[in-house]
């Protein structure tokens, strides 16, 4: 903040200073005192507005002051302040709370009175505060408030209200207004000299006098902290006045007398007329120590200080030691104050300014109505004018958004419209393509009604295989209209179970049933068998999305864990594994069911299909007589899906075979039909991968006689 005025004005003298005020403290450029004509100033009031704007302009002209900016504290009685208590809260807020509750506080018509304050200090008070609470309640309650971050409390405000009237406080900003100076507060002198002494004095409870001229203001603080303040009616100017009336001099030569004869007495027991002159005063003074006692009685006043003018009236201090029993110190310099060397000013005389010094610290900011009023209006002015250019601009944005984009669809239409003109020549393209796509779902359409559930089978036949347990011996196998059905042989009803729930992962089987399970007991060892059907929908056969680890992992029960291993099936050139291995486990198998194993040629997975294929076929032409025997029996085979050319396990009798196919009988047998004729035989069918052929007779799969059957093209040996 630069340099500014701040003016003190009395009815008799006016006192400047020009000052700043920075993060330092005050410094001091410029003092001045100039008596005041008489009908200008009364009561701290300016009568004379347009007259005393002329003096001040001639006495700043006169003493070379150039500063424009210039602050007031008026020192008028016809202020009136109370001290508040109130929740802190912003400063909005507690404006309009003081104005609310402002009848309460002043026993006066309000309307003609602008009203301020200034804070004193800030109090915590606790929100859990009960005084009901018994004595260990609150001690552990004073415990937890001593933690960091733990208890709750409220703050509240001491606060010092002023009431002043408007008349007084408009007629300075309108002689600032005449005076052309920028008036940047009118400060209240209770306040000023608050700012300023509260950083002079020490932390015991003390009484700080400032005796001016027209007035005197009594403060008491405890911990520099203000508790009380008054004001009494009385002035230096009333000893001046005595000495002047008596002696018939000056006020000047009045105020030197004072200061250097001690005319004053320590006691008004003399009879002396100035000294008597102080009764009044000491009297009030007297009045204020006792109110403050009795409410604080824990902290008594220890010390007296003395400011203002009255500060350098000899003898003054050594009355108020002996009538108030106080010990007096008279403040010698100031803190947070500093003169400049320019300036050529001494501390006494410094310390005759210190309301001045005081208004510049953190005046209370009195405002006239009529300004207040014209503040406000300038701020709903200016929020209009915001909310209507804020309204124009939404205008525009609202106008402008929908035109934009309204342009650039057009633009863009266009260059659409123009890039269609420069394709017209793929619409034949199109036209083809969509006829193409229209010939394409008729073929497919036609595909799908010719096609019949048996063409999955050899998909089906190659996922079965993979799921079949390997103690499950194939008997008989058929399948028309994709009806699928086959009996078998199972070491116990587990394995059944197991298989049927094989069958369950795979994607087009469905309605899976099994009849005619009967077991037979040979020592501890159980042989089921049953018959199974299930129907093949048309579509590939694979296995249910997420089964398959599954369905691989469960495949057997840990019984028959050692004699069935699906890491060792059909590879994708249609070999299988260990050869040997799997031949050990298939002839443990077939000695455990006295079964007798078949040979199969090699002819691979490829070549299996194809003759299951045809005997299929074979099947669906074949008379109804001979359709129950086109069922054929096929039992277990090596993992490996390929086996060499051998003699059959339990080695018989062979005959001769057709060209492309051969026959291997077990005992004796006689090629033929089951009732022993010479009718078309049925012919076998090889299960690929895991499997051989086993076709007994056909009287042997009912149980009893000779069977026989024809050899596979692909020169498979049946016994």
């Amino acid at each position: 903040m630069g340099k500014l005025l701040s003016i003190v004005l009395t009815d008799n003298h006016i006192r400047i200073a020009e000052l700043s005020n920075g993060r330092r403290g005050v410094s001091v450029y410029r003092l001045l005192t100039k008596e005041v004509p008489e009908s200008l100033v009364s009561g701290g009031l300016i009568v004379d507005v347009r007259g005393f704007a002329e003096y001040l302009n001639a006495t700043l002209k006169y003493a070379n002051i150039k500063t424009k900016k210039v602050v007031f504290s008026l020192p008028s009685d016809r202020i009136m302040s109370r001290e508040v208590v109130l929740p802190e809260m912003k400063e909005e807020k507690l404006k309009t709370a003081l104005k609310v509750n402002a009848p309460e506080y002043f026993p006066v018509e309000l309307t003609d009175y602008v009203l301020s304050y200034f804070t004193i200090s800030r109090i915590l008070e606790d929100e859990t505060e009960n005084g009901d609470e018994d004595e260990e309640t609150q001690e552990r309650k004073k415990a937890k408030r001593k933690k960091p971050g733990i208890g709750r409390s409220r703050s509240k405000l001491r606060l010092m209200v002023v009431a002043v009237p408007n008349e007084m406080v408009q007629s300075y900003y309108d002689a600032a207004k005449l005076a052309h100076l920028k008036l940047i507060s009118v400060d209240y002198i209770g306040n000023s000299v608050f700012q300023l002494t509260s950083n002079q004095i020490g932390d015991e409870p003390c009484l700080v006098i400032q005796l001016d001229e027209e007035h005197t203001v009594l403060t008491i603080y405890n911990e520099t902290v203000m508790v009380l303040q008054r004001h009494v009616d009385f002035g230096s100017i009333s000893l001046l006045q005595s000495i002047m009336d008596k002696k018939n001099c000056s006020q000047e030569e009045a105020l030197e007398q004072l200061e250097r004869r001690q005319l004053i007495h320590d006691n008004f027991d003399d009879g002396d007329e100035l000294t008597d002159t102080l009764y009044y005063l000491v009297s009030n003074i007297k009045r204020v120590i006792e109110y403050y006692t009795g409410r604080n009685a824990d902290h008594p006043l220890e010390l007296v200080y003395i400011i203002g003018d009255g500060s350098r009236i000899s003898g003054l201090d050594e009355l108020f030691d002996k009538q108030l029993n106080l010990p007096v110190e008279r403040i010698t310099a100031l803190k947070q104050v500093s003169v400049k060397e320019s300036a050529g000013l001494s501390m006494k005389e410094v310390l005759r300014y210190m309301d001045n010094i005081g208004a510049v610290v953190d005046p209370v900011d009195l405002i006239p109505k009529q300004l207040e009023q014209d503040i406000r209006r300038k701020l709903e002015a200016k929020a209009y004018r915001v909310m209507i250019l804020l309204a124009l601009f939404a205008s525009v944005v609202i106008v402008t958004v929908p035109a934009t984009n309204f342009f650039n669809e057009a633009m863009e239409t266009i260059d659409l419209q123009n890039k269609l003109l420069t394709v017209e020549d793929v619409k034949p393209i199109l036209d083809n393509y969509r006829q193409a796509q229209t010939r394409y779902s008729d073929v497919v359409q036609v595909q799908s009604l010719v096609r019949t559930n048996n063409e999955s089978l050899s998909n089906f036949i190659d996922i079965f295989e993979q799921l079949r347990p390997s103690n499950i011996s194939i008997q008989s196998f058929s399948c028309s209209e994709g009806q699928v059905s086959f009996s078998a042989l199972a070491q116990g009803k587990k394995t059944v179970v197991k298989l049927i729930q094989q069958l369950g992962m795979i994607a087009n089987v469905s309605e899976v049933k099994v009849s005619a399970l009967s077991s037979v007991f040979e020592g501890n060892q159980e042989t089921v068998a049953f018959s199974l059907t299930c129907t093949l929908i048309n579509q590939d056969s694979i296995l249910n999305p997420g089964t398959k680890e599954e369905a691989l992992e469960n495949m057997m029960p840990d019984e028959y864990s050692e004699i069935w291993a699906p890491d060792e099936g059909v590879e994708e050139d249609g070999t299988g594994g260990d050869d040997t291995d799997a031949a050990g486990t298939e002839n443990e198998v077939l000695e455990k069911n006295n079964v007798q194993s078949a040979d199969i040629e090699e002819g691979g997975l490829e070549s299996g299909q194809t003759q299951l294929a045809a005997q299929v076929n074979a099947a669906a032409v074949a008379p109804a007589g001979e359709a129950d025997a086109a069922a054929v029996p096929v039992t277990e085979q090596t993992p490996g899906g390929q086996v060499p050319d051998a003699p059959a396990a339990n080695p018989g009798e062979a005959n001769p075979g057709e060209a492309n196919s051969g026959e291997v009988n077990s005992g004796t047998a006689n090629p033929g039909a089951e009732n022993g004729g010479t009718g078309p035989e049925p012919a076998p069918v090889t299960v690929p991968d895991n499997t051989n052929a086993d076709i007994p007779a056909g009287a042997a799969a009912e149980g009893s006689g000779p069977a026989s059957a024809k050899g596979l093209e692909s020169g498979g040996t049946a016994s």
